[in-house]
């Protein structure tokens, strides 16, 4: 009797030590949160393609002004910033939401983000214009003049709250690659194309285009582009010191440098 209780116990105890190793296995180290990993390990993501923030080299490694001015930011301190490799955009403020990664190295605010992470002051400012081509210049005083033509914007894009309070007078199609919505606007398949200016241009020269699309002198409108922190992140305990940083780099001109450092090395 004592001997089968005994076994039944072995029994259990070694269930139990196999189903805590299965677990652990189950857990990779990309979904653990922040506190069982390295808490001085910054994961910072972006998009793929918007010039001079975010890009991807020829080997598919993100950079771009704004990696630069996080990593300067944070070189006195004693996070280590990660890049991560470039997943869709909506996936990754899905994981900027849960505290997968740290920080969106560079968006526009709008209301529904700001409910869900916590922005920086902005350190740059982007110009969101619409192109046509240079032969069919349309008349731009308001999105009301837009309506009676098709216009396309990029996959996933949002230019705040303005351009999404009077996105529904617009007959838009969301196109994700950049080559693919060029050749839509130059092959007059649609009217205009609304994006960030140096954006746009930087593609256009790519792939020799830059005179045949214009951009139209009334801007959609010029916004702010902030780092765009994790609530589970542990850079939320330091904003202020981020905030600081940013508006003394400001002060002394130094964004400013590194954007034009940029757009030089494009021309």
């Amino acid at each position: 009797m004592f001997k089968k209780i005994g076994l039944i116990i072995i029994f259990l105890l070694l269930v139990s030590c196999v189903n805590e190793n299965v677990i652990d296995e189950n857990i990779s180290d990309d979904v653990k949160p922040h506190e069982t990993i390295d808490t001085n390990t910054v994961y910072a993501v972006g998009s793929y393609d918007w010039y001079p923030y975010q890009m991807m080299d020829e080997n598919k490694q993100p950079y771009g002004m704004s990696y630069d001015i996080l990593e300067l930011i944070l070189e006195d301190t004693d996070f280590n910033v990660v890049r991560n490799k470039v997943e869709p955009f909506r996936r990754q403020l899905q994981d900027l939401e849960t505290g997968k990664v740290d920080v969106f190295v560079g968006l526009y605010f709008n209301e529904d983000r700001d409910k869900k992470y916590i922005y920086t002051l902005p350190f740059s400012k982007d110009e969101v214009c619409v192109f046509v081509r240079t032969d069919n210049i349309i008349s731009f005083t308001s999105y009301a003049d837009l309506s009676e033509f098709v216009g396309l914007i990029p996959d996933g894009a949002s230019y705040g709250d303005t351009f999404e309070n009077n996105k529904h007078l617009l007959n838009l199609r969301e196109v994700k690659d950049e080559k693919h919505r060029l050749d839509l606007l130059l092959n007059e398949e649609v009217d205009y194309y609304i994006s960030a200016y140096g954006d746009v241009m930087d593609d256009a020269n790519q792939y020799g285009y830059e005179e045949l699309i214009t951009c139209l002198d009334k801007k959609i409108q010029v916004n702010d582009v902030y780092f765009v922190i994790s609530k589970h992140s542990p850079l939320a305990d330091h904003i202020d010191y981020i905030n600081e940083q940013i508006q003394t780099l400001s002060d002394k001109g130094i964004l400013t440098e590194i954007k034009e450092s940029y757009m030089k090395n494009e021309d």
